[in-house]
């Protein structure tokens, strides 16, 4: 058998079988419950060995040579649940410590094999899940499996993707992922991108890129909301993540939230958990396929030149190009472009900024972006790193939180569910230990939000990232610690207050970023004028506002920058972002206050002047 022969025998499969009455429901059959995933599809693995092989119906096969015949080709064996093999679990949190429990019991055998109290316990899920009303209006297909290749690993899968309708809606872009670890006794809800199509045609590390991008997009989309429900929006870590595969899905991640097994929340809750991401499923379908761009073929992929040296080049000057507003696409086209024109104008920013951002970022190791929320600091720390690293893998995310404890950055003690106190690596130290084994090549780690932890928050990392490729002893682990000058690092924050952040500002080199000073002065305006005329008043509205504000506040730019950007979607956006603060500011001044509103901004500004170009 060869990897053509089961290539050929997939198109038989959906070229017969697929669409026809009679073979409805295939999936439920005894005798399918074994499959192979390929493109987002299921396809069943007994009915494509007898057409390879030219076997009649009904002869003998050996099952787990069929699946290690499969495997070794690079197809992903997966086994249907079915929920008419059991009875119904006394909960939905009992239903996954039973599947925890079973998979805990039969991995130690170490290869993909039939094990029929596992799926009672995958098809419990579906029960449970089916019972709370999860899938009303909603057809899911459900497999479940282990590890790569075939091979049992630490973590079991139980993945939920929508039944396509038709033909033409055969493409799955999202799914919703259960990953079950009995050894950490964690349970990592996520929603995320189907890989497997760009992984086939692209290779894991093009796919990585492609699919970050494509996540980046979604994330930002549903950040908000998701933040309510309790799901966290920001890279997840490796760690959760075993197999292979452990990079790309971390990719294609879009949101996701770690609970534990033994502390399950109650089965209303993971109902409305559950609940939410079929939504985002069904809502954001039509946007992640816009949102993933046709992955070339393996005849046109051109290999990425490595980099020889430490230091960033400085991007020369160049004629005019194209607007990019795609990662992928900026990725594609550095060898022709500099990144200063892709990145700027990506974000309607001058060019010879994201120069001298360069510059900074290059003779310094470190970069401080301050100012206001709204203003494109993420977006365009995360556009460096990709220029600078020119690899999704070489760089790193890490929101800081409130009251996140001294020297986390560099490392932390934490409590373990067993109770025992743990030394735990930070993500200054890690991308440190990956730069140092890796000196030819540039990484670069983000580190958004840095006010929430202050200069304090990054521990021995304070003195060596001054004192670059000097050593120093850690105080918690006792590790030796440098951090080289081929890791840089790139921090945001809000506006600083020398009082308050002067060691920040000792560290690094700040880039104002207020609507007051380049290069957001005009962000806004230039934006509009290229994509919503009707409502460059608004540009006039968020100047008046943010002069009265103060540099420390203020109403972002990047608010409006929306594709949907319109009257509705600008005024739903003034009332619920920008009026907030406008009444926290003149809080008791109730005729200053209604001078802001929407209406009567438009009626004192739609008819102004011209606005004026700033540069």
């Amino acid at each position: 058998m060869t990897r053509a022969e089961v290539e050929q025998a997939f198109n038989y499969f959906d070229n017969t079988y697929r669409n026809i009455e009679k073979f409805s429901g295939w999936e439920q059959s005894p005798e399918n419950n074994i499959v192979i995933e390929h493109g987002g599809r299921l396809y069943p693995m007994m009915l494509l060995l007898r057409h390879i092989s030219g076997k009649a119906p009904g002869m003998n096969y050996d099952m787990r040579d069929a699946v290690a015949q499969f495997t070794n080709l690079g197809f992903k064996v997966v086994r249907v649940s079915k929920n008419t093999v059991t009875a119904k679990a006394a909960s939905l949190p009992e239903a996954f410590r039973a599947f925890a429990k079973r998979f805990s019991e039969i991995s130690r055998k170490g290869s993909f094999g039939s094990d029929e109290e596992l799926d009672k316990c995958a098809a419990a899920i579906v029960k449970q899940m089916d019972d709370i009303g999860a899938f009303r209006n909603f057809s899911p297909i459900i497999t479940h499996f282990a590890g790569d290749k075939g091979g049992w690993s630490k973590s079991a899968t139980l993945k939920i993707t929508e039944k396509p309708e038709s033909e033409k809606h055969r493409e799955n872009a999202l799914r919703i992922v259960y990953y079950v670890m009995p050894e950490t006794m964690e349970l990592l809800m996520t929603l995320e991108l189907a890989s497997d199509d760009a992984v086939a045609v692209m290779g894991s590390k093009r796919a990585m890129i492609f699919l970050a991008q494509s996540a980046l997009k979604l994330r930002l989309l549903c950040q908000d909301t998701s933040s309510v429900m309790g799901f966290s929006s920001s890279e997840i870590e490796d760690a959760y993540l075993s197999g292979e595969m452990t990079e790309v899905r971390r990719a294609a991640t879009i949101i996701h939230k770690i609970l534990y097994l033994d502390k399950l929340s109650t089965e209303k809750e993971m109902g409305a958990d559950l609940a939410y991401l079929i939504d985002l499923l069904k809502d954001f379908g039509k946007a992640a396929s816009e949102a993933r761009v046709d992955p070339p073929q393996k005849s046109e992929e051109q290999p990425r030149p490595r980099q020889s040296e430490k230091k960033i080049p400085l991007p020369e000057r160049s004629a005019e190009g194209k607007v990019i507003t795609d990662v992928d696409d900026l990725l594609a086209e550095l060898s022709s472009r500099p990144p200063s024109e892709q990145i700027g104008e990506s974000m309607y920013m001058p060019a010879q900024w994201i120069d001298r951002m360069f510059a900074l970022l290059n003779n310094y190791g470190q970069m401080l972006l301050a100012g206001p929320a709204g203003t494109g600091k993420t977006h365009v720390a995360r556009g460096l790193a990709l220029a600078a690293t020119q690899d999704i893998g070489r760089m790193a995310f890490f929101p800081a939180t409130p009251e996140a404890p001294a020297g986390f950055l560099t490392e932390e003690e934490r409590q373990s569910e067993s109770g025992r106190w743990e030394i735990v690596d930070g993500p200054i130290k890690k991308m440190a230990h990956k730069a140092s084994s890796d000196p030819s090549n540039i990484y670069v780690l983000v580190i958004d939000d840095v006010h929430f932890c202050g200069a304090g928050g990054f521990g021995e990392s304070f003195f060596l990232m001054r004192n670059r490729e000097e050593s120093l002893k850690l105080r918690r682990s006792g590790d030796n610690l440098y951090i080289p000058t081929n890791l840089k690092i790139i921090a945001t924050a809000n506006y600083l207050n020398p009082a308050r952040d002067a060691e920040l500002m000792r560290l690094f080199p700040v880039v104002r970023f207020t609507t007051a000073h380049p290069p957001v002065r005009g962000v806004l305006n230039r934006w509009l004028t290229a994509h919503a005329p009707e409502l460059l008043w608004l540009y006039r509205a968020v100047e008046e506002v943010n002069s009265r504000f103060g540099e420390e506040n203020g109403v972002g730019p990047a608010w409006f920058m929306r594709d949907d950007l319109d009257e509705r979607v600008a005024r739903m956006i003034w009332d619920h972002l920008a009026m907030p603060f406008i009444e926290a500011k003149f809080a008791g001044d109730a005729e200053t206050i209604s001078a802001y509103e929407f209406d009567a901004l438009k009626a004192r500004l739609a008819h102004g002047g011209d606005n004026g170009e700033e540069s």
